[in-house]
C-alpha cells in the first residue's frame, strides 16, 4: 500500500468538541502534506433484545439512539466534508462492530475518543486469524508534526 494513502476509521461515539477539532486539524494537515486520506465514520448504537420492544419506553429509547447516531454522523460528516457512503451505523457492542467494519473496509487505523479507546485496544482475534490494527486516541494525534 502507498505510504501516502491512509484509510482512517473514526469511531464517532462519545467524541467531544475538542476531539472533533483535533481530528479536523489533523486530517487537513495530512492532506496539506500530500497524503491521500480517506475517512470513514462509524457510530455504534446499543443492541436491545427483541423482547425489550414490548416495553414502550424501550422503543422510544431505541429511536433516540437511532436519532443520535444519524445526527452525530450528519454533523461530523458535514464538518469533515464526507459523503454518506463513508458513514456507518452499526448495532451491537462497540468493540466487535468497530473491528468488523475496520476489517471489511481495510482501514489502516482506527481513531477513537479516549473514553472508548481502552475497550478497543485490548487484544483481539477475528475468525481465528491474528489481526492487528493500530488503534489511536485523538489525543495521540500530533498536529504540529509535518
Amino acid at each position: 500500500m502507498d505510504e501516502n494513502r491512509k484509510h482512517v476509521l473514526l469511531v464517532a461515539n462519545a467524541l467531544t468538541t475538542p476531539e472533533i477539532e483535533e481530528v479536523t486539524a489533523s486530517i487537513n494537515q495530512m492532506k496539506a502534506s500530500g497524503a491521500e486520506v480517506k475517512v470513514s465514520l462509524l457510530y455504534v448504537k446499543p443492541y436491545f433484545p427483541t423482547c425489550y420492544f414490548h416495553i414502550p419506553s424501550m422503543i422510544a429509547l431505541a429511536e433516540d439512539f437511532e436519532d443520535e447516531a444519524k445526527t452525530t454522523l450528519e454533523t461530523l460528516g458535514s464538518r469533515l466534508n464526507l459523503d454518506s457512503d463513508n458513514q456507518w451505523i452499526a448495532t451491537g457492542r462497540v468493540k466487535p462492530e468497530t473491528l468488523k467494519l475496520a476489517a471489511t473496509l481495510g482501514a489502516d487505523f482506527i481513531l477513537t475518543s479516549s473514553s472508548i479507546h481502552r475497550e478497543l485496544s485490548q487484544s483481539f482475534n477475528m475468525k481465528g486469524n491474528a489481526y492487528t490494527l493500530p488503534i489511536r486516541t485523538i489525543e495521540s494525534l500530533d498536529t504540529n508534526a509535518a
